[in-house]
């Protein structure tokens, strides 16, 4: 959940820099949005910008994630943990239940995968670990009663 919240972040830097947003307006503006539309915000961006080559890591991590299942299910184990399913239950159109199961190797390897594509498209955005941490002290994340 964390690397993913980190990846949220990463998004909204690159959003903020190719709309010319200052870090404090920027995640005033983009904190609001619920995940989904920060990807298609950021592709149309590239795109305007003909930087179409950049989203494609972007997509091969979001592909690759399964965060509905990871963020929105509960959690389901196996006395000793060695296999767990997260259960995601849908309702839009009819009622609906889907299980992301795994091994716990198995999610260590989705995992390990996920941060080296999450790492790829940081790259790929030029966003470092330093440009993390200034958009956190701009937004003021982790400070009360702001």
């Amino acid at each position: 959940m964390t690397l993913w919240s980190e990846f949220e972040i990463v998004l909204e830097i690159a959003i903020a820099r190719l709309a010319e947003m200052k870090p404090l307006a920027a995640s005033i503006v983009l904190g609001g949005l619920s995940f989904g539309n920060k990807p298609s915000i950021l592709y149309s961006l590239l795109v305007e910008a003909g930087e179409q080559s950049k989203i494609e890591p972007v997509k091969a991590l979001i592909n690759h994630a399964r965060r509905n299942a990871l963020v929105h299910g509960t959690p389901a184990t196996e006395d000793d943990y060695s296999n767990f399913a997260f259960i995601k239950r849908d309702i839009k159109d009819r009622y609906r239940v889907s299980r992301a199961e795994f091994t716990a190797a198995q999610f260590h390897e989705h995992f390990l995968e996920f941060r080296r594509l999450h790492l790829a498209a940081a790259d790929a955005l030029n966003i470092s670990g330093d440009d993390i941490e200034d958009y956190a002290k701009a937004g003021r994340f982790g400070q009360q009663g702001t």
